[in-house]
């Protein structure tokens, strides 16, 4: 795939994640990060377009029927009480304007 010559980029194997939460500060994020990172989850860090808000994800999954047996396994921890099932992806940073999925 050539850059430039595509609008969008879909994940297609493993589109869906939980987003644990937005943070606004690097102090928050990265508690929250660790947390995951301790307990063995794969955890990553997306920017929100428009502001400096920054999305944390963790896992992905083939469908959504996965991702909400993950998040089941989640939710009884208050840690992750503002999470949810999200596709993934990447918006760029204001002045480009494709949105880029995760592979």
């Amino acid at each position: 795939m050539e850059s430039g010559n595509f609008k969008h980029y879909i994940v297609r194997k493993l589109p869906y994640a939980i987003q644990v939460g937005t943070y606004h500060t690097e102090r928050e994020i990265e508690s929250m990060q660790n947390y995951l990172l301790n307990k063995g989850y794969l955890a990553y860090r997306i920017p929100e377009k428009g502001n400096k808000s920054i999305r944390l994800l963790t896992g992905a999954f083939e469908s959504k029927e996965k991702a909400l047996n993950f998040f089941k396994y989640l939710k009884p921890d208050d840690r992750f009480h503002k999470s949810r099932i999200v596709l993934r992806y990447i918006v760029l940073p204001q002045g480009q304007s494709r949105t880029m999925l995760l592979n």
